[in-house]
């Protein structure tokens, strides 16, 4: 049976007045199944439960197969503190986060590796532990006398990239690496997809494992032919640009020198002829950017072309035979033909960067001309000159590089090097690569550089 229960102390009319003489002032009304007033102290609430226990879950069993070295531990935990911990295993393992429930683990030897998640309160109660197991297969491919380039590559552990970082990315020379190979190191060594001057955009594997995965992965550009320019001054090849003859040296009569059956390139030569390759170079570039749908990252500047280094030769004898180059540099300040050529190559490089940037319309790239340097063999043997530019050259008076926006040293490896040791002739000097190469970064921040792009 239902049953209504009507609160009443008198006449509801009077309800604000009569509530105090009806009860405890401020203490409230209690009412019994009667209906009966009932005067009652404040009650007390109970007291909350107490916290839960804390909770870890380590998550799934998980399987890698080699040459895959990390896989993500999609732990799940409640609590204040967290702590991954490997319990066994063949080899020590890398956790990247610890105290992250979900992190990533690097395992690079076969076999089954435990770890365990503890999970706890902040005053270290409520302790939860859950383990679970990673198993590391063998690396299928075994290398042969049939084994291919990219069965080479993929025998060995990838390595490990920290997610997030902020390194640019690797660059290789492309002309020089097929698409399968190109394909594998930009998914799983840190190379760029990387794509050059005779880059097909109509069916490119590069393009297509790009377009899998949509922003995955940084783009760069590289260019290496610009020699096939500076050697058409005849116009034999029609497919490129026939640069003017005013790029070159030439003999008072104005005809065209060559050496050795080449022109020799002028460091006069005129600043429309650097901007016009650019923005062929650019127009090229631009493609890539519309093929890939996303921006150029880094363009990379691999090529040996243009003005450039006397070889030995006098410098006088070389470039002054040319009596307008000559009358430029009498007329420059320059007291030495290295520092004066060096800074004409830097204006010739800037303008051709430049023209390149013009065409490009998803953004600004980072520029490494791969021979812009301090140089190993700075000031080390006399002729040092004939092999490298001088850099401060390519730097302006506010220490802001001109051309690539990094250093960017390169050496040979036992090539006018002794490898990992030895040294020099009867000097007795250093002329290990390690040597050469901390002289050549040294170099770089003595003038200013932190950085570099090697």
């Amino acid at each position: 049976m239902n049953r209504k229960i009507y609160l009443s102390c008198c006449s509801l009319a009077v309800t604000a007045m009569l509530l105090g003489s009806c009860g405890e002032a401020g203490g409230g009304v209690k009412m019994g199944r009667s209906g009966s007033n009932v005067s009652s102290a404040a009650v007390t609430p109970p007291a909350p439960p107490p916290a839960p226990a804390a909770k870890a879950e380590a998550g799934p069993d998980l399987t890698i197969t080699l040459p895959t070295t990390r896989v993500r531990l999609a732990g799940v935990a409640q609590g204040e503190k967290l702590l991954w911990e490997q319990v066994s295993g063949p080899a020590n393992a890398s956790v990247q986060a610890t105290q992250q429930a979900d992190t990533q683990v690097i395992a690079t030897t076969p076999g089954d590796y435990v770890f365990r998640l503890t999970r706890s309160n902040a005053n270290g109660t409520g302790v939860s532990t859950d383990t679970m197991t990673l198993t590391v297969n063998p690396n299928p491919i075994s290398i042969g006398a049939s084994s291919t380039p990219l069965d080479h590559l993929r025998s060995v552990n990838r390595p490990a990239i920290k997610t997030g970082h902020t390194l640019l990315p690797l660059t290789y020379s492309s002309c020089a690496v097929n698409s399968q190979i190109q394909v594998e190191l930009m998914r799983h060594w840190g190379f760029a997809a990387q794509f050059n001057t005779g880059s097909n955009v109509t069916n490119n594997p590069v393009i297509d494992a790009l377009k899998e995965k949509p922003g995955s992965f940084p783009v760069a550009f590289s260019q290496a032919s610009l020699y096939q320019i500076f050697n058409n001054y005849q116009g034999a090849n029609t497919r490129v640009l026939q640069p003017p003859p005013e790029t070159y040296i030439r003999n008072a009569a104005g005809a065209i020198i060559l050496d050795g059956g080449k022109p020799i390139i002028s460091p006069i030569a005129p600043d429309s002829l650097f901007t016009q390759i650019g923005q062929q170079i650019g127009d090229k570039a631009r493609e890539i950017e519309a093929a890939t749908g996303q921006r150029i990252n880094i363009v990379v500047n691999e090529g040996e072309y243009g003005l450039w280094l006397s070889g030995g030769k006098n410098p006088a004898a070389h470039w002054g035979q040319d009596p307008a180059v000559m009358a430029a540099f009498n007329a420059s300040g320059f007291t030495n033909w290295h520092a004066y050529i060096s800074f004409q190559k830097a204006r010739q490089e800037r303008l051709l960067k430049e023209g390149i940037f013009s065409r490009l319309t998803l953004g600004r790239p980072f520029y490494s001309w791969y021979l812009e340097a301090y140089g190993p063999e700075r000031g080390r043997w006399d002729g040092w000159r004939n092999a490298m530019f001088i850099w401060e050259q390519f730097i302006s008076p506010s220490g802001v590089p001109q051309v690539s926006d990094f250093s960017s040293p390169q050496m040979y490896y036992n090539f006018f090097n002794s490898g990992w040791s030895g040294t020099y002739g009867p000097q007795g000097i250093p002329w290990d690569a390690l040597t050469q190469a901390l002289r050549d970064v040294g170099g770089a921040i003595s003038l200013g550089q932190k950085h570099i792009y090697p």
